[in-house]
This record gives structure tokens, C-alpha cells and sequence, in this order.
């Protein structure tokens, strides 16, 4: 597992470490990590071919089919390189389940330990960078001349966007809240190490709590309550109440919180560009809604003009997912979604870190599903690779 660590380690480092067009370290790091697993892993074992590994190597290579079938509609020169280089590192990220699979069957308790404390010290160190940038870089205009928006007094830490960022601590947050609930639930004993230990939880899920708030992200705060919501009903329902009560303070005493909400309901500026992207979207889905115009090739081959395009997709995971791949690799998609569900429900009635990923898993699919379909996130390099950690 000291592979992974080194992979989450490169997230925490986002776009600071990011390597030009090449893209993100960790994007060059999850190739390396994956041949180094392969060497080294015992030959004499078989590979782990789960349901979940299967069904996802399936959807891949439709994937690919439908990029190969729309080669000649790619008007750009070198289009369909970049298009599928951007499989190949969906494909890469999907694959490290093999390796977690793999390392779960020799000790499911240890793993899942692990995988926790990677979402849950990773969030917290994200949280902390993001509050140091908050002070140090409020206003992130200056950054505008290299692409990036121009943000004022929002946290962002080394990710460079507070809605990729807020859903994933809003994703976070829900993963370290079930633990916290489902141990509370069971503990039948106190001492002072597991007091301590429930204080550094605690603590934790406060910092990033803290975070995301700070985000001002709309998406990742409707997000988190829906996961909030959904954890909090397997588990703990008066937890439900005083999340809400702490929520509903924080926003009566926070005027730009307020604002960013008025900014929902009245549609400002920002909730119109991404109504406009969704009804940009439907309309080129319409030209070809089974198939799709093959996966990836947004940048290249535009049905309807618009400067909303960008090469990774447009302001929802699920759309984009329609657009480029069809109804029927939506349909797969959602199936290896559906999958990991029915097999955590199977989990609930479970003890220990095999119920906590159980909650965690149906909680944070609510949360994730319900933030992509107002930026792109389940795509996003950055909480793709924690994703991987609820197919397991």
C-alpha cells in the first residue's frame, strides 16, 4: 500500500506540482506505480477478476470502440491523439483497483483502515493548505494570465478550484462522519486512548468541515447535505438534526454565503452559464444519443458552438458521459455505479471497518453523483482516484 500513499501524497500537492501538458503528477505517477505493482506482485497468484473489475474493463473498451468509430469526424490535426491519450489515463486510474483488490483479499481489514486514513489525512492536510492560501492568497486574479479563475476570498488550497475542491472535502467529510457514527454505535468500552483517538476524528472532520464552507461552492454544500443526509439515515438520524441546525447558523451569520445561495434560487451569472452548458449539451446529445460522438472528443468535434466546450467535458459528469459515449455507456457507467451500491447495502448489516465503508460507500455515491451534475467531478483526476475506493 505504500504506493498508494505516494499517489494521495501527489494529489495533496494538485496543480503545484503539475508537470505542463503533460498534465498532473500523479498522472505520470499511476503508470509508473502500476508496472511496479506488476513486477513485483506474486506470479503464482491469479489476478483478481471481481465483478466490479470486469464490468469496468467492459465500459472501457466500449469506451475505446466508440473514440475508434469517430476518428474521421476529429477535424483537429493530432485530435485523436489527445483523445485518446485522455483514455489511456481514465483507463490507468480505473486499473489501480486490480492492485487494491488484489491487496484487500490478503488483509480486508487493514486495507480498508488504510484506504480511510488516506481520505481522511489527505482531506485534512488539503483543508490546512487551503486556509494557509485563504491568508496568504485571498484574491487569485494574478492567476487568471495562466488560465485559472480569478477568484476572490474562496478557499482553494493547491487544487486552484473551490468546486472541485468542495466536493471533494464535502466527499470526505461524509467518508470520516460514518466512521466516526458507526464506531460510536459499537464501542462499548472508554479509555483515554480511544477518547484521544475520537478527538483527532472529531477534529479532523471539523477542519474539513471548516474547508469546505470556506469554498463557497453551491454544488459541493447541496452535495454534502444529500450525503450527509443519506449516511446520517443508516446510521445516526439525530445526527441528521444537528448537522442541518450547524449548517443553518453558519449560513444566518455568514452574508456571502447567503449571497452565493440568493445566487441559486435568482440564477446569477454563474448558475446561468451552467444552465446554458446543460441545454448546449442535450442539443449535441440529440444529434447522436446512443452512440454518442465518442469518448472524449468534446474539444475536437463541436455539434454546437459554444466557448463552454473544454477538452475534459462540460458542467456535469453524467451529461458528459451521455454525450460522448451514449445512452449505452451511461448505461455501463451506471451500472458499475448500481453494482457498488447493491454490495454495499449487502455490507450494512456488517460490523466494524467492513460497515463503515458499507455507509461510506452508499453515502458518498449520493453525495458524488449528486455534485457531478453540476461540475464534472467523478472525471476529475484528483477525485477520481478516491472514487476507485468505493468499487472495491
Amino acid at each position: 500500500m505504500v504506493g498508494y500513499w505516494i499517489l494521495i501524497a501527489s494529489v495533496i500537492t494538485g496543480q503545484i506540482t503539475r508537470i505542463g501538458d503533460l498534465g498532473v503528477l500523479t498522472d505520470i505517477l499511476i503508470p509508473v506505480y502500476l508496472m511496479y505493482w506488476w513486477i513485483k506482485r506474486d506470479k503464482n497468484k491469479p489476478l483478481p477478476f471481481t465483478f466490479p473489475i470486469v464490468l469496468i474493463a467492459i465500459w472501457l473498451l466500449y469506451l475505446l470502440g466508440s473514440l475508434f468509430s469517430h476518428l474521421s469526424f476529429i477535424p483537429a490535426v493530432g485530435g485523436e491523439i489527445g483523445s485518446l491519450l485522455y483514455w489511456v489515463r481514465l483507463a490507468a486510474y480505473m486499473a489501480l483497483l486490480v492492485p487494491l483488490v488484489d491487496y484487500r483479499q490478503e488483509n480486508p481489514e487493514k486495507v480498508d483502515n488504510q484506504t480511510w486514513y488516506m481520505v481522511f489525512i489527505s482531506s485534512v492536510i488539503l483543508s490546512i493548505l487551503g486556509f494557509i492560501q485563504l491568508i496568504l492568497f485571498p484574491d487569485f486574479s494574478f492567476m487568471a494570465q495562466y488560465g485559472w479563475d480569478p477568484h476572490q476570498g474562496r478557499l482553494l488550497s493547491t487544487w486552484y478550484d473551490p468546486n472541485f475542491l468542495g466536493g471533494f472535502l464535502g466527499f470526505a467529510a461524509v467518508i470520516i462522519l460514518s466512521r466516526i457514527l458507526v464506531s460510536l454505535q459499537e464501542i462499548k468500552t472508554w479509555n483515554r486512548a480511544i477518547i484521544q483517538q475520537y478527538l483527532i476524528w472529531f477534529a479532523g472532520l471539523g477542519v474539513v468541515f471548516g474547508a469546505l464552507i470556506l469554498t463557497y461552492s453551491r454544488s459541493a454544500l447541496l452535495a454534502f447535505l444529500i450525503g450527509v443526509t443519506i449516511v446520517t439515515l443508516l446510521v445516526s438520524r439525530k445526527t441528521f438534526v444537528i448537522v442541518v441546525i450547524i449548517l443553518s447558523l453558519i449560513v444566518i451569520n455568514s452574508p456571502r454565503l447567503q449571497t452565493r445561495i440568493q445566487g441559486a434560487i435568482n440564477i446569477d451569472v454563474t448558475a446561468s452559464l451552467r444552465i446554458q452548458s446543460w441545454q448546449e449539451t442535450l442539443e449535441d446529445i440529440e444529434q447522436n444519443p446512443i452512440f454518442g460522438i465518442g469518448y472524449n472528443t468534446i474539444k475536437y468535434q463541436t455539434i454546437v458552438p459554444s466557448e463552454l466546450n473544454s477538452a475534459s467535458g462540460r458542467d456535469s459528469s453524467i451529461l458528459t458521459m451521455w454525450l460522448t459515449g451514449g445512452i449505452i455507456g451511461l448505461g455501463m457507467f451506471m451500472g458499475i455505479v448500481l453494482t457498488s451500491l447493491i454490495r454495499a447495502f449487502g455490507r450494512l448489516k456488517s460490523t466494524g471497518m467492513n460497515k463503515v465503508w458499507a455507509v461510506s460507500i452508499i453515502g458518498a455515491w449520493g453525495l458524488i453523483l449528486a455534485h457531478s451534475m453540476f461540475v464534472n467531478s467523478i472525471f476529475f483526476p484528483h477525485i477520481l482516484i478516491f472514487i476507485i475506493f468505493l468499487l472495491v
